[in-house]
């Protein structure tokens, strides 16, 4: 059903063979259906009531599809004009009782309203009453349930830092306890046993005393490690200074002390081997902002230096691995040993004193590779070359951590057992370019014909 417009015909409704429901764009009842043959079929709109939009000109039109000639079929019936004369009177009236039957129903739905109305103004009387006496109290209750939960917030956040520095320092005066026991023994041991070069030794007995000494000290300062950190580097620091001076005492000692057997000698230099095992199970990171990946059992290593951070690449839907990322900028001035390693650089930060950059171009991987801070594609690490592989550097040993294999071997690492593996495989999506690796970057494996391998290094 069509109406003439200004513009030409507006559709107000219609039925096409393939819906159940007609549909319209006017304010009508439509009923239709579509049967076989023309007895069957019908188009019928009612307007429930006349409006001035109502009047003007309709016509109907029938669209089909011959099936034999291929060919869609178009019927039109006359143009049909309603003007305002053809609602008639009676039309009018039936109006007119309908909406006295309305107005009837919404008078009495008015009493009902205006009773129920009359109740609730009664009791919302009553209850703003009682609402206003207690607003003040309800306002201060309000502020010192605030103020309680500032504190509680507060107070969680110094028990976590607590326990935190208690777990650390209980392992740190564990150790440092058996070092001093350890130096003690060796002090009893050498003043016991050396008898030639007199003022030598007695230099030495009180440069050990001044270490014993130093060591009682430090162990009482120990206990004030919560509000002392950067204190506690820098006396970690002293100590990895005296100690050094120490060593080098201690074995200057076998060419002035020639009345000393080869066994002697070989029992205070284990001793202090052994001494600098157990120290580097408390000594701190290296200086820098850096990472290192995540091992799969142990996680982060139990350090001050990486609590409560664990960032990761992603490459979805194949792989991901996780990052341990330190919180803070590690200020001590305590260099990355010598040896051949690399770590992960963090985005913003360069790499710490004495590591050299490097990166490899991941946009060549057949899956969506990114750092979870950054947005771009770029593995970037810092990588030491220096040194050699069969020397065992100084680390902290006191939990399992990765480090990035670089020259073929993994470094050796004093105190701790190593194994190697990979991170990957990664699939390559298309040919490798020539500056896929700028820099110095870890042992990894790149080839058109193989997926991507990183190669690193776990020590236990």
């Amino acid at each position: 059903m069509l109406k003439k417009m200004s513009g030409g015909w507006m559709l107000v409704a219609e039925l096409r063979d393939n819906e159940d429901k007609p549909t319209k764009t006017m304010n009508v009842t439509v009923s239709a259906r579509i049967g076989l043959g023309v007895a069957n079929t019908f188009l019928e709109i009612i307007w429930d009531v006349a409006l001035r939009e109502t009047y003007g000109t309709y016509i109907c039109e029938v669209i089909g599809f011959d099936k034999d000639t291929q060919s869609s079929l178009t019927e039109l019936t006359s143009e049909v004009t309603i003007v305002e004369e053809d609602v008639t009177a009676r039309d009018l009236w039936g109006l007119i009782q309908d909406l006295t039957k309305k107005v009837a129903g919404i008078d009495d739905q008015t009493n009902k309203f205006g009773d129920l109305l009359s109740s609730l103004g009664k009791d919302y009387s009553g209850t703003v009453d009682d609402v206003l006496g207690h607003s003040n109290d309800i306002a201060l209750m309000k502020k010192d349930i605030g103020g309680l939960f500032f504190r509680i917030n507060e107070t969680t956040e110094h028990v976590e830092e607590l326990d935190n520095d208690r777990h650390s320092t209980d392992k740190t005066v564990k150790f440092l306890n058996t070092g001093v026991r350890q130096l003690e023994e060796e002090m009893s041991f050498v003043h016991a046993n050396i008898t030639s070069n007199s003022n030598t030794t007695r230099l030495l007995h009180e440069d050990m005393t001044n270490i014993r000494n130093d060591l009682t000290a430090y162990h009482g300062d120990m206990k004030a490690l919560e509000k002392a950190d950067e204190s506690f580097t820098r006396e970690m620091n002293t100590l990895e200074a005296r100690l050094g001076m120490l060593s080098g005492k201690i074995l200057s000692q076998r060419d002035v002390q020639k009345t000393v057997d080869a066994k002697l000698t070989s029992r205070r230099v284990g001793t202090f081997e052994k001494f600098l095992e157990n120290f580097a199970k408390i000594s701190a990171w290296p200086a820098g902002k850096f990472a290192i990946p995540a091992t799969r059992r142990e996680g982060c290593p139990l350090d001050r230096a990486f609590f409560g951070n664990n960032h990761m690449y992603l490459s979805s839907p194949e792989w991901h691995y996780h990052l341990c990322e330190t919180t803070r900028i590690i200020s001590h001035k305590r260099p990355w040993p010598e040896g051949r390693y690399c770590v992960n650089k963090i985005t913003g930060f360069r790499c710490p004193d004495g590591l050299e950059y490097g990166k490899v171009d991941m946009s060549i991987a057949d899956t969506k590779v990114k750092r979870a801070e950054s947005a771009s594609s770029n593995f970037e690490f810092c990588c030491k070359k220096s040194g050699s592989h069969n020397v065992p550097m100084v680390l902290p040993t006191h939990s399992p951590f990765k480090l990035y294999r670089y020259g073929g071997r993994c470094q050796k690492v004093r105190g701790m057992e190593t194994s190697e593996n990979f991170l990957g495989p990664i699939k390559i999506k298309h040919s490798i370019p020539s500056n896929v690796k700028t820099g110095v970057t870890p042992d990894v494996d790149i080839s058109s014909s193989s997926p991507i391998k990183f190669r690193w290094c776990y020590y236990y």
